[in-house]
């Protein structure tokens, strides 16, 4: 809920490349603080890291939510945006096969065998991208039609975040009352 607060105060008085400099000391501190403080793993195995699942994911992702941006912009059928889209789709299809085979899968592709994980993790991948979406929307609704500063639509979304803050904890209690099935149903049928 922060985010777009601060984001909206750094374009009202900075460049726009300051929302993003803003987040590097943050995450050296986090990353200081992890170093420091988390513990070792309990995992007697110490599995490696995946590095190449992790580029290639970077990567395709990167590539797909460029396309996605630029779209609107440049044209569906513009050479940079089916150029994205087209590296998107091999660097992804290489994932998935590097994933397949390797010892050690950032992402085990086994896991979406089982019907209860692949159903959850697509209910959160399209609410996501779904409120994603919303949130990229709305900003610009709220400053080129509504008139809105960066700042204040940044504190108009806050109502937004404090609802989520206040529901997303009680969803677990929720799914054990009422089954997974109603509360994803409702939870959908809430972000439609």
């Amino acid at each position: 809920s922060i985010g777009p607060i601060v984001t909206g105060g750094l374009l009202e008085g900075f460049w726009w490349g300051s929302t993003v400099l803003v987040n590097v000391p943050v995450v050296l501190a986090i990353v200081a603080a992890v170093w420091a403080f988390a513990p070792a793993s309990r995992d007697d195995t110490r599995t490696p890291l995946d590095p190449v699942g992790a580029l290639l994911s970077l990567i395709g992702l990167s590539t797909l939510i460029f396309g996605i941006i630029e779209g609107p912009d440049d044209g569906w059928t513009s050479g940079p945006v089916l150029a994205a889209f087209l590296v998107a789709g091999v660097v992804l299809a290489a994932f998935v096969v590097w994933e397949r085979r390797s010892d050690h899968p950032m992402l085990p592709l086994t896991l979406f065998r089982d019907r209860r994980f692949s159903t959850g993790a697509g209910v959160i991948t399209v609410s996501f991208f779904v409120m994603f979406g919303f949130f990229f929307l709305i900003t610009q609704y709220l400053q080129f039609a509504r008139g809105y500063s960066a700042l204040e639509a940044g504190l108009a979304g806050l109502p937004a975040s404090l609802a989520f803050l206040v529901f997303s904890p009680r969803s677990a209690g929720l799914v054990e009352r009422y089954g997974p099935e109603r509360v994803m149903a409702l939870g959908l049928a809430i972000v439609a």
